[in-house]
């Protein structure tokens, strides 16, 4: 089993742990699912997301969709759903790196109850000390890097788990395998 393998094994253990969906396969696969995930909100807004990508979604979506850096918090804060993009996964914490580039992608990424992260052939670090050493971490100005492991969640002071409270209330990876980059 290759290095890739192992971490990726170890990433979809640590999404099971966490209560995040992890889906994985082809394009077609991919996006059969999403459509039917998808089909369950009225409005879905993206973020971050490759042009190439946004177009297929906004083919399969039409105006059920917009992106976040085209509009206003009240419009973000209306979707029911965000999807975004990554290129990193994080193994032992079943973490997706989420890069933004503007203050509304940022708010769409953590506002809307749903989030799904797309990724196409993501490179699988064993940690964030290996991610960071691999310098994959460049920003340019005014970006930012959101590490995403699994639903917002916090504890009251009797120990009540509540999900959803600072961020989404769920969380899913696609991970469409075999596409050009």
């Amino acid at each position: 089993m290759s290095h890739r393998s192992l971490h990726f094994a170890e990433f979809a253990e640590k999404c099971k742990e966490l209560g995040v969906e992890l889906v994985t396969g082809k394009e077609k696969a991919i996006s059969q699912k999403l459509i039917s995930q998808v089909q369950r909100s009225e409005f879905v807004i993206f973020a971050a997301l490759p042009p190439a990508i946004s177009n297929r979604f906004f083919v399969l979506y039409g105006n059920k969709c917009r992106e976040a850096n085209k509009t206003n918090l009240s419009t973000i804060a209306s979707a029911q759903t965000c999807i975004t993009y990554s290129t990193d996964l994080i193994a032992g914490s079943g973490s997706a790196v989420i890069v933004t580039n503007t203050l509304e992608e940022r708010q769409a990424t953590s506002l809307p109850p749903e989030l799904i992260v797309f990724c196409r052939n993501p490179k699988v670090h064993h940690n964030v000390s290996d991610f960071l050493a691999a310098g994959r971490a460049r920003l340019s100005p005014g970006s930012t890097l959101t590490i995403v492991s699994g639903p917002s969640r916090t504890a009251d002071i009797e120990q009540m788990l509540i999900k959803g409270v600072h961020g989404p209330k769920t969380v899913s990876v696609y991970v469409e395998e075999g596409a050009e980059n």
